[in-house]
């Protein structure tokens, strides 16, 4: 996904500085010595010897890793997620160039570039046919509310944020975003980070559930049987969610859930079906037919 439409999504102006840069701590390596410097209270301090990945410095490596640098705007020694590379003109951490599919870890956790064929795999799940993952945009005053707290975030920083949170949500409905991180992250203030988290979440939970609903699919059944059951595909659909802004992926995957469960008569009736239990078996009218709800379960009709 490009940085232009990240912008587009939320608003963010086209003249975002690309000089931007995040205050966050990273090790720093001189004559042997790490030091870890915070780029918000100025302080340098000795916390021994660097272990790690070599840098490019001395490695020699081209594409994004050839940009690597330190807080201090020297090629960096040691390659970590909070490293900072180039990416389309702006210092993004490496951890975020991960991310979004720019590197990766090769088996013994080194960082190296991405094939163009990684990356194309990396990108498919976001260029889907664009009639199924139109942007489904909240009401015009939250989008400005929304795109006013993240106008000064680059926008691949935002899209590799939005996206650990949506991972997260997909694995348990204990989230516990880490706003510490966000602020470090995207250098924004601890209230802009609080407000933009305490205004989005509901927002897109209420959106997925509405969706799922259209579909009659039970939004917490959906979820259980989904996280057990299609965990990847989940993921998927939350974050292209956050991502693209669309819930095309929950309606797919909820049509997988409908054929492969069978709703009780309760569920059926709160969402207009007539239904009644005859001979021992739930039964459901669909288009003036009674047929067991399995049969209409499977055949896709409920």
């Amino acid at each position: 996904m490009s940085s232009e439409a990240i912008r587009v999504q939320w608003g963010v102006p086209d003249d975002v500085p690309e000089d931007h840069t995040m205050a966050v701590q990273v090790a720093h390596s001189h004559d042997g010595a790490a030091l870890r410097f915070d780029a918000q209270s100025d302080e340098v301090n000795h916390v021994g010897s660097i272990q790690g990945q070599v840098g490019p410095a001395l490695n020699q490596h081209a594409g994004i890793l050839a940009t690597a640098r330190d807080v201090f705007g020297t090629p960096a020694r040691e390659l970590t997620p909070k490293t900072l590379v180039e990416v389309d003109g702006v210092q993004v951490a490496l951890s975020v160039a991960e991310s979004i599919g720019l590197v990766r870890r090769d088996e013994s956790g080194r960082y190296v570039e991405a094939t163009a064929d990684e990356r194309r795999a990396h990108e498919a799940p976001s260029q889907q046919d664009d009639a199924v993952q139109q942007p489904e945009p909240f009401a015009e005053e939250q989008e400005r509310t929304l795109g006013g707290l993240v106008r000064d975030v680059p926008a691949p920083i935002l899209d590799a944020v939005l996206t650990d949170i949506a991972i997260k949500a997909a694995e348990t409905d204990d989230l516990a975003v880490n706003l510490e991180e966000i602020v470090s992250t995207t250098g924004m203030t601890p209230e802009a980070a609080t407000a933009f988290v305490e205004q989005a979440a509901p927002l897109f939970q209420a959106q997925a559930r509405a969706a799922l609903i259209d579909v009659h699919a039970d939004p917490d059944q959906f979820l259980a049987w989904a996280r057990e059951n299609r965990p990847d595909e989940l993921k998927a659909a939350i974050v292209n969610h956050v991502r693209l802004r669309s819930t095309a992926g929950y309606r797919a995957l909820a049509q997988t859930y409908l054929r492969n469960t069978v709703p009780n008569i309760e569920d059926l009736r709160r969402f207009g079906y007539e239904a009644r239990t005859e001979a021992g078996q739930d039964m459901v009218k669909v288009d003036g037919i009674w047929m067991t709800t399995r049969a209409a379960a499977r055949q896709g009709r409920i």
